[in-house]
């Protein structure tokens, strides 16, 4: 012992550190592997024949699995008892993970569900997840029928309760507006938030009225801070770095936000919209211009960069769609390397 502690100490730290990673990793390994063979264990009693009360001491007393862990693992694998490709998975990257999908896949989608367990980290299939439901509640899979479920969870549609509309203003038009859901939804959102201001609800001509005030009155103001971002950048060649002024513009389009309409985290990481790496020939100003620049929360920039969303309608993609560049960033975060 008191020489195995003497070579540790002889190590530089980064051989220290690479030596936690090994055996954290190989901890890892077999760990799961375990985890993998408990169903068996139970199925044939195996257990018992050795002398164990339970599966659950087995575990305990063998690998240190703790009581309800070894109930969500055996939940995780009888959801995939029809799903071998996802159930492989589970084996090889951790049930946790595949856990995510293993509820709301099925044994035809299971290859599209083993596709983003390879392609996302436990976290960003989290987002994927809450965002596919939302989709499919909204759109019907697809379907592009405007009917989709409301702030409060009811369906709604543009079309007034009769008997309950508002007394409008004299002197006005009508107009048919046809508005797909998703715009929809964030028209009946914004009118709800101005309802709330005001204490009051809102005809729809005097939800545009306050709505036209403000964006004449943000765009002078976004136009003006723009400028100086612009005089900031311009005339510099185009770097990854985005300067505070442009952040600042960015930030308070998207209220220091993920860009994404149905999230409400952080936004931690500006991302272009046209790739970096094909536009850094431009100059500056050309590159980390505003309307080029969205910011995403980490969950959101991963499944950007697996090719899962469609940016410029915020849908979210079954297959993945990656471009070459962001195909370069995919095997290099699948390689492990640092995000």
């Amino acid at each position: 012992m008191a020489s195995s502690q003497h070579s540790l100490s002889t190590l530089s730290d980064k051989q220290l550190y690479q030596l936690c990673k090994k055996y954290g990793g190989n901890s890892l390994y077999w760990r799961r592997r375990f985890e993998a063979l408990l169903p068996e264990i139970e199925a044939r009693r195996l257990y018992k024949k050795r002398g164990f009360h339970s599966v659950h001491e087995f575990a305990a007393k063998l690998a240190g699995i703790g009581h309800e862990t070894v109930n969500q693992i055996l939940r995780t694998y009888r959801n995939l008892e029809d799903k071998p490709l996802l159930k492989k998975k589970a084996e090889e990257q951790g049930w946790t993970k595949v856990r995510t999908v293993a509820t709301i896949s099925t044994p035809e989608t299971e290859k599209m569900w083993a596709e983003k367990v390879d392609l996302l980290s436990k976290s960003a299939l989290e987002t994927y997840v809450r965002d596919y439901k939302e989709q499919v509640a909204k759109t019907g899979e697809g379907d592009n029928d405007f009917l989709k479920i409301g702030l409060l969870g009811q369906n709604q549609t543009c079309k007034t309760v009769p008997g309950n509309e508002l007394t409008e203003e004299k002197n006005t038009k009508t107009i048919t507006l046809k508005l797909d859901s998703s715009t929809e939804f964030q028209l009946r959102k914004l009118k709800q938030k101005f309802e709330k201001e005001k204490g009051e609800p809102l005809t729809f001509n005097q939800f545009f009225k306050i709505w036209v005030a403000k964006t004449e009155g943000e765009s002078n103001n976004k136009t003006a801070k723009a400028g100086v971002a612009k005089k900031t950048e311009a005339q510099k060649p185009a770097t990854r770095h985005i300067s505070v002024a442009l952040k600042s513009v960015v930030d308070e389009i998207y209220q220091d936000k993920c860009a994404c309409s149905t999230c409400n985290k952080p936004a931690e990481i500006y991302h272009h919209i046209d790739e970096f790496a094909l536009v850094k020939h431009n100059p500056a100003e050309l590159v980390h211009r505003p309307d080029n620049i969205l910011p995403l929360c980490r969950g959101h920039e991963q499944m950007v960069h697996a090719g899962l969303v469609d940016l410029r309608n915020w849908v979210i993609r079954k297959k993945a769609e990656m471009s070459f560049v962001d195909g370069l960033v995919q095997r290099y975060r699948v390689g492990g390397a640092r995000t």
